[in-house]
This record gives structure tokens, sequence and C-alpha cells, in this order.
């Protein structure tokens, strides 16, 4: 079996920099290659991460499907950010939200949107309007063992932006939210796959994004779950 989780790609400083683009793309399509034409169990093939970690396919299947989202724009036109600029909204990265530079990296994450002072004709962004909220939901699901986790932070923006002050507790989800976790996954033909929900004073539940490939271990780590345990199973399996 594979467990397909983030590939770490070497030093390639010995070479020319002009190269190491090239280089990194032909190491990546040999390991993405030799995992989607295996015949064994794979967590998660990468021609299957590649199509659900669009958030463009994310925010089509869940407005077709009867979701509760926020309103949401995707795009490059100037001129459809207006209404976004006048009431609380927030803008977020539509990729991993990285960057690089002769000083290293950034990391660009979910931040209240203002304006835009430029030309975003060749720069496509994600907005959508801001919504209050009671607390935050992240639910990990393997196979069909789910884990709902309650986020309380003082964070209201973007709770990974103070992971310090988190406080965790794990609860039940409503059952309609259930039914459409379980849908999604068979869809996407996913075995694993992290939601995250913001949840309103009024309790009612707004499906932000699904990550296939997302983040556990501090989760299961911090309230003793037994996550990895339920891969592991599954990979053996």
């Amino acid at each position: 079996s594979i467990y397909y989780r983030k590939p770490m790609l070497p030093d390639l400083s010995p070479f020319d920099p002009q190269y190491h683009l090239m280089i990194q793309r032909d190491i990546i399509a040999v390991i993405n290659g030799i995992v989607d034409c295996f015949s064994g169990k794979v967590l998660t093939r990468p021609s299957i991460l590649r199509k659900t970690e669009n958030k463009v396919y994310q925010l089509m299947y869940v407005s077709k499907n009867g979701w509760n989202i926020p309103e949401s724009y995707i795009g490059n036109s100037n001129g459809e950010c207006i209404k976004y600029e006048k009431s609380a909204s927030i803008i977020k990265p539509l990729t991993t939200g990285k960057t690089y530079g002769k000083n290293g990296w950034e990391l660009y994450q979910t931040n209240l949107f203002k304006e835009i002072n430029e030309d975003i004709s060749l720069t496509p962004i994600y907005l959508q309007e801001y919504i209050p909220k009671q607390f935050e939901v992240r639910v990990t699901i393997v196979g069909r063992k789910m884990y709902p986790i309650r986020i309380d932070t003082e964070n209201k923006v973007d709770w990974r932006a103070d992971y310090q002050n988190h406080r965790y507790t794990q609860i039940t989800c409503p059952d309609d939210i259930i039914v459409k976790c379980y849908k999604l996954m068979d869809d996407f033909n996913l075995v694993f796959g992290a939601f995250d929900f913001i949840v309103t004073p009024e309790l009612k539940w707004i499906f932000l994004e699904i990550n296939p490939n997302g983040q556990w271990l501090w989760l299961e780590q911090s309230l003793k779950l037994d996550i990895s345990q339920k891969i592991v199973e599954y990979l053996i399996s």
C-alpha cells in the first residue's frame, strides 16, 4: 500500500537555479506517475487529489448539492469585487498561498478584505462574505469513521493563525451534515477527507472547504484520537 502525503523535494542548490523548477516538476511527475498507476491500495492517488483540491471544483459541487455556503466569488474582474468591498468580506488563497523569494517563503491565509487597487485581470482571487461564527469545526473522515472537532479560538477570521489559543472538543455532527459529507467522499472517490465548517450563533453549519490530504496529527495528539490507527487499518486491510 501507499500513503501519499506530501513528497519532500531534495536540496537542488548544486544545480544552476535556472533548472530548479524543471527538476522539481520532473521529480514530482515520476513520483505521481508511480503512485497513480500502482495496482495496490493508495491513500490518496495524486490524480484524485489534483481534482478535489481545486476550490472551483469544490464550490461548484457544494452549490449544486444543497450545502450551506457563504456568498462567494472566484474570478478576475475588478467590477465584480466592488460589492465585497462594501460589506464585511474575506479573501483567501485559491491554492496553497505560498510564495517563494530570495529571503525564503511566505504563507498567505484567510484575511479580511477591504479593497483592490490593482488590475486583477491576470490574477484570479477568491472572495467570500464574512459570516459571524460561534465556533468552527474540523471534521476528519477515514472511511466511515468520522471525527468532528469543535474549535474555539479568539481569532474569528482564520483559526490557523492562532493555534496556541485553541480549545478542542469532540462533538457530534447533525445528521444532514453526516449524509452530505459521506456523499461528497463517495462522489469525489475519497477515503480520507478533512472538512472545515463554521457554525453560526444560530447553530447553522456553513461549509468552507474540504482538504483531501489535510492535517490531522495535532488533533489526534490533543484529544487522544485514533486517526492514525484507522489510516493504518485501511492501508493493511
